[in-house]
């Protein structure tokens, strides 16, 4: 999803969103609460600007998601393992010898 230069107005709320593709705040600015807890980003993150002050919960940044950040900035982010539903579009390996 792409929000870049976004102007977000009060508390934003993003509890439990996955966004597999990936998620672009670069330039956005926050009037208030930034809620993320249990979201998800897939393929990248762009967060080239100030984090919002007040911050719930961290954004999970799954597998190998490309990250980029202010210096400085302030945000809060979890790197996490990928499960096999958050990978979807992924085919899941089968065990050595099962067809």
């Amino acid at each position: 999803m792409l929000l870049s230069g976004a102007v977000f107005h009060g508390r934003t709320e993003l509890d439990s969103s996955r966004f597999d593709g990936g998620l672009s705040l670069q330039g956005a600015r926050f009037g208030g609460e930034w809620r993320a807890p249990n979201a998800t980003v897939g393929a990248f993150v762009d967060l080239s600007t100030q984090a919002p002050p007040r911050q719930v919960g961290e954004l999970a940044v799954l597998g190998r998601a490309t990250v980029k950040t202010a210096g400085g900035s302030g945000w809060r982010l979890r790197p996490e393992q990928p499960t096999a539903d958050q990978n979807l579009g992924q085919p899941i390996a089968e065990p050595h010898g099962r067809q």
